[in-house]
């Protein structure tokens, strides 16, 4: 005696991503990702003409904001625009 079912009875496999439902069923997966700007050490070092080390000790003292991926550091624009804005003068 075998248990297998037969063929009809088995669901067909999914091979598509989001549970192989279409982007009208899963609304999550068709949303496009936003783009997000991210800056490095140096290209903040650049845009403020400063030495990234000024840049690390901003870091260092919690002024600016970083994500850190692995080894990586990266600065978010609206965190960087955030920054200048605290320090603008009159």
């Amino acid at each position: 005696m075998s248990t297998r079912s037969s063929p009809e009875s088995v669901p067909p496999i999914l091979h598509r991503k989001g549970g192989g439902r279409s982007p009208e069923e899963n609304p999550v997966s068709a949303a496009p990702l936003k783009h997000r700007s991210f800056l490095t050490v140096e290209n903040i070092a650049d845009d403020a003409q400063v030495s990234p080390r000024t840049v690390r000790r901003w870091i260092a003292k919690k002024e600016l904001k970083v994500h850190r991926l692995g080894a990586a550091v990266r600065i978010h624009q609206n965190d960087w625009e955030d920054f200048l804005a605290k320090r603008r003068e009159g």
